[in-house]
């Protein structure tokens, strides 16, 4: 993720380059006294399979020289094998939450020379002596998708607040008649009794539209400080000398770092400098938190979410538009309209997502340094001597990466079942909607033994139907992700993927509507019993098929070796 490799972001050419002969690298008392380095010359290889490097297009007047002298940082640095020294002069960091509150950062290091901000950018990060977090990605990704897996990572608690609030103060303008109803007079059978009530689709929507409120304004309110390092705000983007100090001196902020956080993409390991910040990560700091975090992970529960919201805001209406006996006739295919259709959407959608996992498996397996693309000969030469002193050999850092460090990155995936704090995301809409029905029963005479039966019902079927259904997906989107040759082959996993899933919550559906409008004590007891141990059993279930992966693979990776 170095600024080298981004100044050509918007538009990238990946050529055949000259491979660079690696100087040997000092040894004994050599690598110690600086007067004893050896000069070497830079000799330029045109050998028959060369590497493949990135073509710059910084539009700027000035380039790193592809061979730096024998007096500059990175040289000497090179020659003297120390890749991962720390010069305390120039580290600097920036606040997470400041960051994000510069869209501009997540541009292109290009961008930001074109439009003369360099030095502005380097003003918003200060000189620190340690880093909470290395955010280490590739510049050929989107910076929207990391703002928002940033975002929800860090502000998820701040859009649960936003959704409590913008309930609590829809939920009491409704209370006091200050917002009027949508639809009025409208009827329905709760235990056992009809009730006349009013229904609105402003709570829904207030609630909604606080949580991406709360989610937005979270780097501006943030809960912590978390000082980290962002290539283009820690590194001189627009002074030749500190941009050169900057860029070689990466492997010093990654000895100083707490966390080396992945924004992975597809394009993330096809980057040699992304390779250099992940394997000396975790050779400087062994013990180190390393996060490994997919950048279609929060793009999908966006999605989910977006889709939910749709989906209680057309409940209502429904409800407003069809009389209760339409209603109890055609359940079934109200159901199927409003859940099935975009279901299908989303398990599609999500099952393209995860074909990015099954890249990172392939690259995974398939590494090799020499198809790794580089910016520069000179940075081939730096990268491939701190690897050979790290490993031994090319071979050597194949074999770690192809088992050891394989196993670890597919290990911190976070599938196959959804993070908790994103489940709770995507269940918001449709929670403020059982709120709300609550509060339009109240206002039609129910009584409070009605409405707890109610709220139960509903609310045991949203967190716990609706939440094993969503991890259903996105265990099943992950295990069909292949599409399998041709469309028909593909549309048809996708299909019965949704049909599975559809199936599952219909039966959670149609027993909540039962019980619901019911007056039995003890089904309702069972019901709100067995749903709330679902989630225990299913998040079993699913770690289970993960540790038979795991051993699966380790097995076949020992079969391999």
């Amino acid at each position: 993720s170095c600024c080298r490799a981004a100044a050509d972001a918007p538009a990238e050419v990946i050529q055949s380059g000259r491979d660079l002969e690696r100087p040997a690298p000092p040894t004994g008392d050599d690598r110690d006294d600086p007067e004893n380095v050896r000069n070497v010359s830079l000799e330029i290889s045109y050998s028959e399979e060369l590497a493949p490097i990135e073509e710059e297009h910084s539009g700027r007047s000035w380039a790193l020289p592809a061979s730096p002298s024998c007096q500059s940082v990175g040289w000497r640095k090179m020659m003297t094998m120390r890749h991962m020294e720390i010069d305390f002069e120039i580290l600097r960091g920036i606040p997470l939450h400041r960051a994000l509150q510069q869209p501009e950062l997540w541009t292109s290091p290009h961008e930001i020379r074109r439009t003369n901000r360099a030095a502005q950018v380097w003003d918003l990060s200060t000189r620190v002596s340690s880093l909470d977090i290395f955010l280490s990605h590739s510049w050929k990704s989107k910076g929207r998708w990391k703002v928002l897996a940033l975002m929800m990572q860090t502000g998820w608690l701040h859009g649960l607040l936003g959704w409590s609030v913008g309930l609590a103060v829809m939920l009491c303008l409704r209370a006091f008649g200050m917002v009027s109803d949508t639809w009025k007079n409208l009827d329905f059978i709760v235990a056992g009794r009809h009730i006349t009530a009013d229904l609105s689709i402003w709570t829904v929507i207030s609630a909604e539209v606080f949580m991406v409120l709360g989610l937005c304004l979270s780097p501006y309110m943030p809960l912590k400080t978390q000082m980290c390092f962002l290539d283009v705000a820690c590194i001189h983007q627009d002074e030749l000398d500190m941009f050169e100090r900057g860029l070689y001196s990466i492997g010093g902020c990654l000895s100083v770092a707490k966390e080396l956080r992945v924004l992975y993409s597809p394009e993330y390991l096809s980057s040699l400098w992304c390779w250099f910040e992940l394997v000396g990560f975790r050779k400087a700091n062994p013990e180190g938190k390393l996060v490994f975090a997919p950048l279609f992970i929060e793009r999908s529960a966006a999605i989910c979410a977006l889709i939910e919201f749709c989906f209680a805001v057309l409940i209502n209406v429904v409800l407003g538009y069809a009389d209760i006996r339409t209603r109890q006739a055609n359940t079934i295919l109200y159901y199927l309209a409003l859940f099935f259709l975009p279901l299908v959407f989303v398990v599609h959608t999500m099952r393209c997502s995860y074909r990015e996992k099954g890249r990172l498996i392939l690259d995974l397996t398939t590494f090799d340094v020499d198809k790794l693309v580089c910016t520069s000969d000179f940075d081939r030469a730096f990268i491939l001597s701190a690897i050979s002193a790290w490993y031994g050999s090319k071979e050597a850092l194949r074999d770690f990466v192809r088992s050891e460090l394989r196993a670890e990155l597919l290990g911190l995936l976070p599938s196959p079942h959804l993070p908790s704090a994103y489940a709770a995301l995507i269940l918001s809409s449709l929670l403020a909607w059982n709120c709300d029905m609550a509060l339009n029963f109240y206002k039609g005479g129910a009584t409070w033994e009605e409405l707890l039966r109610h709220m139960l019902s509903f609310f045991s079927f949203f967190t716990s139907w609706f939440w094993c259904a969503f991890n259903g997906i996105f265990y099943l989107s992950d295990k069909t992700s292949s599409p399998g040759g041709n469309r028909l082959l593909d549309w048809s996993k996708t299909l019965a993927v949704a049909g599975v899933m559809f199936l599952w919550s219909f039966v959670g559906f149609t027993l909540c509507v039962t019980l619901a409008r019911s007056t039995a004590v003890v089904g309702l007891v069972v019901y709100v019993i067995f749903s709330m141990a679902l989630p225990l059993f299913i998040l079993d279930a699913f770690k289970g098929c993960r540790f038979a992966c795991c051993r699966k693979g380790m097995k076949r990776q020992a079969d391999i070796t």
